[in-house]
């Protein structure tokens, strides 16, 4: 069943010298990276142009940048169970999510920046799978969007490298 609580969509604010598109790619690879790094389980993710249509019709919109993940070990190839599964699962397992990658507003903002909206298709076909679901999904806006914790330690301790040796850092 679709999930359709919690968060469903997120702008990220990209910085961008020449093309807009840029800022798609940026983003998209943004969120293949942090699907590749969750910890504690493995995720396949296939980047396509897609319609973003929960009901799977097609009405000839705009094909959007869409990253989809399901668990690696239902990708076909693996037959391995886990005490979660049961043998009714459909073949991408626990759950889906469909990310579609797109343009916010066709304007750069004042920063030059352009904003990136990401919104969430998220299917769960068992308890298991709305947890994972979760679990994905709790962390994405800040690690995407590089505005958690960890990234604004990591930016400070990049300034702090880079002007350490310049006299024209310090301030």
């Amino acid at each position: 069943c679709m999930v359709r609580g919690g968060l469903q969509s997120f702008v990220v604010s990209i910085p961008v010298s020449d093309d807009v598109i840029d800022a798609v790619n940026e983003v998209s690879s943004r969120l293949i990276t942090y699907f590749d790094g969750v910890r504690d389980l493995s995720l396949k993710c296939i980047d396509e142009y897609r319609e973003p249509n929960a009901d799977g019709t097609t009405n000839g919109s705009v094909k959007e940048r869409c990253i989809t993940v399901i668990e690696k070990r239902f990708n076909g190839a693996s037959t391995a169970r886990h005490e979660q599964d049961n043998t009714n699962l459909p073949h991408e397992g626990h759950f889906v999510m469909d990310a579609f990658v797109s343009i916010k507003n066709t304007h750069q903002n004042s920063s030059d920046n352009v904003d990136v909206e990401v919104c969430l298709e998220m299917f769960a076909h068992t308890t298991y799978g709305m947890m994972l679901v979760n679990k994905i999904r709790g962390q994405m806006p800040g690690e995407i969007g590089r505005t958690n914790r960890r990234w604004r330690r990591l930016l400070k301790r990049q300034l702090a490298s880079s002007c350490s040796s310049p006299p024209s850092c310090k301030s």
